[in-house]
């Protein structure tokens, strides 16, 4: 996305832009510079070339404020950002322990936040989030990560199945366009929907209040994504809950990365002990069953439409 700048903008960018302040920086190093930060710098009347003493002393600076959970100091990504006499500012809170073995790269979670993490079989994956879901009523926002925009279809569909009702969920598509997006996330701020299903990248720029819990589908890619996703939750000094479901062959590696990013709160195991009763696995079954039959429909709407394109696409060529 480049940056236009209309002209009576650029004026007033000239005699008043003093301070830029860049939100989620660090998704931003590497395109920042080629999208809109030296169209941005040329309006802010950016100009040092001193000639003496006097014109370095007088010389005035754009101020740049960058904010990410998880800046990276990197030599290279910091120095697309051109920073002058940088400083770094990390917001601790009183009952975070923070050590002395902290890294600069490190990051700081806080311990109002209670990290639980199921061990399960994958098949089983969609039937533990529902359970989760249904046993704790008063959870009224709950968002979930997947790693793929088919992930993100499947458990959608599931646990609308699942839950007969009796909650409500959406996901975050990408192929909501225009408003339909917006009301999607103005349903979850209001809490008619209790449920939002979405990935990492469509949850870029979600700013949602008292999300009481964050449920990791599927494990967050690198440490990065971890942070960015618990930090969903357990805002403003509230309490806050992060769930990763994972199967066996990943437990040490996800022990590992609590390690990585310094959390000193409550971690909690629990170990899924299989399908509660019979009546629990028909329905389940049954949901699966569906799902199977709704995939495969999509999947001929989907050929039917593109066949149908490919016949008009010819006659357009032809004529």
């Amino acid at each position: 996305m480049k940056l236009i700048i209309p002209v009576i903008l650029l004026e007033i960018f000239q005699k008043l832009f003093r301070y830029l302040v860049v939100d989620e920086a660090d998704r931003m190093s590497h395109t920042a510079r080629i999208e809109w930060l030296n169209n941005l710098e040329a309006a802010a009347n950016y100009n040092h070339n001193c000639v003496t003493i006097d014109d370095l002393y007088n010389a005035s600076f754009l101020q740049k404020i960058l904010l990410s959970a998880t800046l990276s100091l990197d030599v290279e990504d910091l120095h697309e950002w051109r920073l002058r006499h940088p400083c770094l500012f990390k917001a601790v809170k009183e009952d975070v322990v923070v050590t002395n073995e902290l890294s600069l790269n490190s990051v700081i979670i806080p311990n109002s936040l209670k990290i639980e993490y199921i061990v399960c079989d994958t098949k089983f994956k969609p039937l533990v989030t529902h359970e989760r879901i249904e046993g704790r009523k008063s959870w009224k926002k709950i968002l979930i990560f997947v790693n793929s925009k088919l992930a993100s279809y499947r458990l959608a569909v599931l646990l609308k199945m699942l839950s007969v009702g009796k909650y409500q969920v959406e996901e975050l598509s990408s192929n909501l366009f225009g408003n339909r997006r917006q009301k999607v996330l103005a349903r979850f701020r209001k809490g008619t929907t209790r449920v939002l299903i979405s990935s990492d990248v469509l949850s870029r720029g979600i700013d949602v209040m008292d999300i009481d819990v964050v449920i990791n589908y599927d494990r967050p890619l690198n440490e990065k994504l971890f942070v960015h996703r618990v930090g969903r939750t357990a805002r403003c000094g509230k309490k806050g809950r992060a769930i990763f479901l994972i199967t066996a062959k990943e437990k040490k590696d996800f022990q590992a990365t609590l390690q990585t990013v310094s959390f000193t709160g409550k971690v909690k195991e629990r170990n899924f002990e299989g399908v509660k009763d019979a009546e629990t696995g028909e329905l389940y079954g049954q949901a699966l069953t569906k799902l199977k039959e709704t995939l495969q429909n999509t999947q001929k709407a989907s050929i039917r439409k593109n066949g149908s394109f490919k016949k008009r696409w010819k006659k357009v060529t032809k004529s």
